[in-house]
């Protein structure tokens, strides 16, 4: 303790004690915020992240391609996309086409059932449909610039009964 009250006693008698302790106190300042900073991005390093990619070919040259890129180290999944429009009452949903698997593998979605399905988590369904019930809607989608209706749950949209116009 001798060592911590000379010091405190040397601080009050010498500028060069004060500036040193201060620059001592940032330093540690510092090397806290440093820690703190590689922590976060340690954790940003190792979450997954989803690339959009545009392909300039087409036909097997385009499903070798993806095939290539599903074999590299790190990727968990690729799929083919397509974007339609879906028409609610109030306003329109821009919904984005993905493979059964990449669903599955990316994000534990797996769509029952045959036809074409959109999968909207309780949210969005209820901003599209401006529906409080978790109860389906009957409503007007758009796809391949062809009008069709059928019935939309947080569950999907499918072809099940669905008319077209």
């Amino acid at each position: 303790m001798g060592r911590v009250k000379k010091l405190w006693n040397l601080r009050r008698q010498n500028d060069k004690v004060k500036l040193a302790l201060w620059m001592f106190l940032l330093a540690g300042w510092f090397a806290v915020e440093m820690i703190g900073q590689v922590g976060e991005y340690a954790v940003l390093a190792n979450k997954p992240v989803e690339y959009i990619l545009k392909a300039q070919v087409s036909g097997s040259l385009l499903n070798t391609k993806i095939k290539g890129l599903h074999s590299m180290e790190g990727v968990i999944g690729v799929s083919k996309q397509r974007e339609y429009v879906l028409i609610g009452e109030k306003m329109t949903l821009t919904v984005t086409e993905l493979s059964e698997e990449y669903l599955a593998q990316c994000y534990g979605i797996r769509l029952e059932g045959a036809g074409q399905q959109y999968w909207l988590s309780p949210e969005a369904f209820q901003e599209l449909t401006d529906s409080k019930s978790r109860s389906p809607v009957y409503m007007t989608y758009e796809r391949d610039g062809k009008r069709e209706s059928g019935w939309v749950d947080t569950g999907g949209v499918g072809e099940k009964g669905s008319t077209r116009q």
